[in-house]
């Protein structure tokens, strides 16, 4: 019960706890909290702000060794949904599916509007199954009464990602700024104003 309550103690952060006890002791305690939240918390990864939260990057980054993060150790992984053997199923895959098909698992719908039009009138046992990618939503979805029951879902835990942005094909070209190229250029058609930038690129900063 003791070896509970000191473990609890390290996952809400209770300092006192910590100040008992050698240093090589107290660092491996917090270790173990961190391992801890690891296994009970697993969507999030390797647990960066909990890591941090112990102080394992500073106290104790002596005893138990420095640990460099990457963008992707902590992010949450996509969580995993049972698939339905019965009802009505169909799959949305933006990137090689097509609105033509007939939104098998084998030839998937392209966009989810497509879906959930074909999806209308199934009863409660309908289902979405959206396959790995971003689904970039090219008009508004127009849930009705009758969709009523339908469930939206990733397929078998993969990674989906439903954006209200337009992807950009854009080609980049430097550009003098202050007898430099400092700064990249690119021309976006049919953009009349932009409210939100990114650029997927870790060497870039929009």
């Amino acid at each position: 019960m003791k070896s509970t309550l000191t473990l609890l103690s390290a996952v809400v952060g209770a300092e006192a706890v910590w100040s008992l006890g050698p240093e090589s002791f107290n660092c491996k305690m917090r270790n173990l909290a961190w391992e801890y939240g690891q296994k009970t918390l697993p969507k999030f990864g390797k647990f960066e702000n909990l890591y941090y939260a112990l102080g394992l990057n500073d106290d104790c980054k002596n005893v138990t060794g420095p640990v460099h993060f990457t963008p992707t150790d902590s992010k949450p992984n996509p969580p995993v949904f049972p698939t339905s053997t019965t009802g009505f199923s169909l799959y949305v895959d933006f990137l090689n599916g097509d609105d033509s098909n007939n939104g098998s698992i084998s030839h998937p719908l392209k966009t989810i509007s497509s879906a959930v039009i074909k999806s209308r009138g199934k009863g409660p046992d309908a289902f979405v199954y959206l396959r790995a990618g971003t689904h970039y939503l090219t008009e508004t979805v127009q849930i009705t009464a009758e969709n009523s029951g339908l469930t939206i879902q990733n397929y078998n835990g993969e990674e989906v990602v439903v954006s209200g942005g337009k992807k950009l094909d854009a080609k980049w070209s430097p550009y003098n700024i202050n007898d430099g190229n400092n700064m990249y250029v690119t021309d976006v058609a049919d953009v009349d104003y932009a409210w939100g930038f990114q650029v997927s690129s870790p060497d870039v900063v929009p």
